[in-house]
Order: C-alpha cells, then structure tokens, then sequence
C-alpha cells in the first residue's frame, strides 16, 4: 500500500555518488536556551518550569546542589536559577564549584531570606533575586542572557 503526502515546500536536487537524491533545504534552527533551576522546593521548582517554558526556554531542574552540578556536567547551561538555601550543598557551595568547571556561566541566586554572600561568592554571582517575584525573575533571566549575547558579538 502506498501512501502519497503532498508536500508544501520546495524540494532541491542533490546529485550524489548514486544519481539525483531529493532533499530538503537545510535552515538551522536556533536551540532554545537551556536553563537549570535548582531547589529543594519542588512546587517552586514546577512553577519556574512552567514559567521559563511557556517562554520557550529548555528547563533542566534538580532538588540539590549535587544534582545540579551532575546536570551541569552533561547538559550545555545558558543561566541557572539557584536557591541559596538547600539541606546539603547551599546556593554559595554550588555556584563555587559551578563557576569552577565553567567560569562563564550566568547565575541567579533566587532566595527567600536574607542572605549574606562573602566577597568572593558574591563576585561569582550575576543577580541575586526575592523568590516571590517570578515575573521579575523572567525579565532579569533575559537580561543576563541578552548581556552575555553583546559580550560574544
């Protein structure tokens, strides 16, 4: 049985070692940029996706700064969203040892208490932000990656 689809877009003749091949024009399509957000709360955690999602942003999440940083090592990061205060491995742990393996990785601390960083800690951190206040959260994330665009060009 043979199914024919009508197709709607221009194809382009390839000659190839075994005679004229049919192929689709190639156009690159850009790669959503890819955010990891980390927290312990796991309905702050939904809530985030569900934002950065519906703003066509690719959201990886971990529950720990461990888990963080194992996600760190086998996904390309554009920005992570971390909470300061984690059982385990806090915000500051994880973005000292983040900033280790790659130095220009943008990072967000989104804490719900007050919070005090060390210099050092605080040189490595790219925004620190009120949790509660996620639309800020949307705009100050497209910043910092608008930022990080200029500085490449």
């Amino acid at each position: 049985m043979w199914l024919f689809v009508p197709l709607s877009f221009p194809l382009k003749a390839f000659d190839g070692p075994s005679g004229g091949i049919f192929s689709l024009p190639h156009t690159p399509m850009p790669l959503p940029r890819t955010i990891l957000c980390i927290d312990d709360n796991a309905l702050l955690l939904r809530s985030l996706r569900e934002l950065l999602e519906n703003s066509s942003y690719r959201v990886l999440t971990a529950g720990n700064g461990h888990d963080g940083l194992s996600l760190l090592s086998v996904h390309r990061i554009d920005a992570a969203v971390v909470d300061f205060e984690m059982p385990g491995m806090n915000g500051g742990d994880f973005v000292h040892a983040a900033k280790a393996r790659i130095p220009n990785l943008r990072i967000i601390l989104f804490t719900g208490a007050p919070i005090s960083l060390t210099a050092g800690a605080h040189a490595l951190v790219d925004r620190v932000i009120a949790k509660g206040t996620l639309p800020n959260l949307l705009e100050q994330i497209e910043d910092l990656l608008s930022e990080r665009e200029e500085e490449s060009a």
